[in-house]
């Protein structure tokens, strides 16, 4: 399992270096500039939340594991502005509303009522 992810891990690397290259024109110090950031991007969503990603899945039904990998985004955002003191605008914060708002709602169950007599039901 963890050797698949140093694979992953590895190959993304791989991949972006080439990217950054080609797209981007790097310099040292700006690098420097960002090391807090780079390693916390690298350490936390690569190492630790993956990690405790694949090890929580194994415990949860499929159709509730999507639905909680669905609010990875939500997570992301609000993780950025606490940890990092990202600013969000309003559009963003919108979204993350509406996308925990659609997840709850998925997740919540449906009960019918008990149909009462005389209902409007019974006519038809």
């Amino acid at each position: 399992m963890y050797t698949d992810v140093m694979y992953t891990v590895f190959t993304a690397g791989i991949i972006m270096a080439v990217c950054m290259f080609i797209f981007e024109a790097p310099a040292l110090k700006n690098v420097f500039e960002a090391r807090y950031t780079i390693l916390y991007t690298g350490i936390m969503s690569c190492a630790v939340a993956y990690t405790l990603q694949i090890a929580g899945q194994k415990y949860t039904e499929p159709s509730v594991a999507t639905l909680i990998m669905s609010l990875e985004s939500v997570f992301a955002a609000l993780s950025g502005w606490l940890i990092l003191h990202e600013k969000m605008n309003i559009r963003e914060i919108i979204g993350c509303i509406l996308v925990f708002t659609v997840v709850i709602t998925a997740q919540a169950e449906c009960t019918p009522r008990k149909q009462r007599k005389g209902s409007f039901s019974d006519l038809m």
